[in-house]
C-alpha cells in the first residue's frame, strides 16, 4: 500500500511538472518510445525526469527504511532463523524419497510424475 501511494504521487508529482510519456515498462520502452525520438526537442524535461526520479528513490529509501526498522518487517536475509543449511544432492534425494532408498529408474519416474 505504501508502494501505491509513493508511486502515485512520483505520477502526480511529473504530471505537474509538464513530464507524459511511457515510463513503466523500463529503460528499453522508455528509450525507444520516449528518449529516442523525442531527445532533440524534449531533453529539458527528460532532465527534469531523472531528477524527479532521484528525489523519489531517496524517498523511497528512506520510507520503506523506516517502515522495516520501525515495524521490524521481515525482508529477504533477516528471517528469525540464524543458519540455512545445504543439503547434499543425497540428502536432497533421500528427503524426496521420504528416507528410503530408490534405485535411478524408480526416481526418475517419481519425479516424472510429480511434474504433471
Amino acid at each position: 500500500m505504501v508502494h501505491c501511494i509513493l508511486a502515485a504521487c512520483l505520477s502526480t508529482t511529473m504530471n505537474l511538472f509538464g513530464i507524459v510519456g511511457v515510463f513503466s515498462g523500463g529503460l528499453i520502452e522508455m528509450s525507444s518510445l520516449n528518449f529516442i525520438p523525442l531527445m532533440t526537442s524534449h531533453w529539458k524535461q527528460y532532465l527534469l525526469l531523472l531528477v524527479i526520479g532521484l528525489v523519489y528513490t531517496g524517498i523511497w529509501f528512506v520510507v520503506f527504511r523506516f517502515l522495516i526498522v520501525k515495524f521490524d518487517f521481515k525482508t529477504p536475509g533477516r528471517e528469525d532463523t540464524d543458519e540455512t543449511k545445504f543439503y547434499s544432492k543425497a540428502e536432497f534425494r533421500a528427503k524426496q524419497a521420504g528416507g528410503q532408498e530408490m534405485d535411478k529408474k524408480t526416481m526418475l519416474a517419481a519425479l516424472t510424475t510429480s511434474w504433471t
